[in-house]
């Protein structure tokens, strides 16, 4: 299992990513640990910019394949976002999976985000 770590501090400051992943082997999980101590966000968002094949980490989710939504019960809190990397049907080819996490207000506004374009390597074994 591939983890993450995001904190998104208590100031409202950009969030901190202290893991982030560089290569995923096809069909492993990924867990996205959020640490959120400010009180304003109540809502994280997990969303993929490029729709296609590599980029396919929710395919269960009814928000669509390529984001995922979790609302916080309470501040501070802790959660987990999990993914399962896609099958791509390539063997080890770099694939651009940019990304952006999210914490929104209760008004659904943007509190705080960061990007991460980490290059995910999906390896088919």
């Amino acid at each position: 299992m591939t983890n993450i770590h995001v904190r998104f501090p208590a100031n409202g400051s950009t969030p901190e990513v202290i893991e982030d992943i560089e290569a995923v082997v096809s069909e492993h999980n990924v867990t996205w640990h959020i640490d959120c101590a400010n009180p304003r966000i109540e809502k994280i968002e997990i969303e993929f910019d490029k729709p296609m094949r590599a980029t396919e980490f929710f395919r269960e989710r009814p928000e669509g394949p390529y984001k995922c939504e979790k609302h916080l019960k309470r501040s501070p809190a802790y959660l987990e976002v999990w993914g399962t990397a896609p099958k791509t049907g390539q063997v080890a080819k770099r694939q651009e999976c940019k990304y952006t996490i999210r914490g929104f207000t209760k008004d659904d506004t943007i509190e705080s985000a960061i990007e991460l374009d980490p290059m995910i390597l999906t390896t088919d074994p």
